[in-house]
Formats: structure tokens, sequence, C-alpha cells
């Protein structure tokens, strides 16, 4: 999970920095969306490492390793921005399809495990569908640069 994670976050940072470059508005709404979905996978993943026996210290420690990365994607991004056109769509495509190999194999059945009732699982269906009315209604009001 720790190298996916790595993978995964080095693309976000060149997302980051091609989102800029492409517009302004690109890159901040990238940036905001980017800068969410980690805090929640973090999150996520902390539990997953105290689920698997990790110390706290070592959980955050994890996260913080992982975390860092998006700063190579970045830095790398930036100054290479035009060599690392050739790296971005096979970088990008290794990095979701680890992370969906963490999502289906241990995020979603982890939590299919642990309800105890149905309510858990209604929470869990009305915070998908307000993230996506969220993100339909922010893509919608976003200014198409």
């Amino acid at each position: 999970m720790l190298v996916s994670d790595g993978i995964h976050n080095i693309g976000d940072g060149i997302v980051i920095v091609v989102s800029f470059a492409a517009s302004p508005v690109l890159g901040l709404a990238s940036t905001v969306s980017i800068m969410v979905h980690e805090m929640l996978q973090e999150i996520s993943e902390f539990f997953v490492y105290r689920e698997a026996g990790l110390s706290v210290r070592l959980a955050l420690v994890l996260n913080f390793i992982s975390s860092s990365t998006i700063l190579v994607g970045t830095v790398g991004a930036f100054f290479l921005l035009e060599r690392f056109e050739t790296f971005e769509v096979p970088l990008l495509g290794l990095s979701v399809g680890s992370y969906l190999v963490v999502v289906f194999h241990d995020l979603i059945p982890h939590s299919i495990s642990k309800m105890k009732d149905s309510t858990h699982f209604t929470k869990h269906a009305i915070y998908f569908v307000s993230g996506l009315i969220f993100m339909v209604t922010f893509v919608a009001l976003l200014p198409h640069v």
C-alpha cells in the first residue's frame, strides 16, 4: 500500500503542475480536489495501518513518507515539464491502477466487513451520493477556460 500510494502521489504532483501550466483556474481546482482527496485517503490508510497492527507513531510516519512523494512529482514536473510529458500517462496509469487495487482489495472489503447494521451502509451511500452531487455542482460552476 505504501508503494502504490507513493506512486499515486507522484502522479498527483505531476497533475498539479500540468494543471497550473494549462490554466490557473484548472490548477487551483486540481490542487483543491487533490488536497481533499489526499486528506481522506491518508486518514483511511492510517486506520488500515493501525488495523494491521502498526503503532500510531509508525502509521503516522508511513503516512508522512507516502504523502511526501507528492513533492517528487511536483518538483520533477516543474523542472522537467517538457520531458515529464512522456512519463505522465504511464505513471498516472500505474498509480491509478495501484490505487484501485488498494481500494477494491483492502478499503472496501474492510469497510463492508466492519458493518454492524444497515445504517452503516446507508451512511456510506449518503456520503457517496453527496460527494457526487458536490463534484457535479463544482464542475458545472467552474469556469471553462
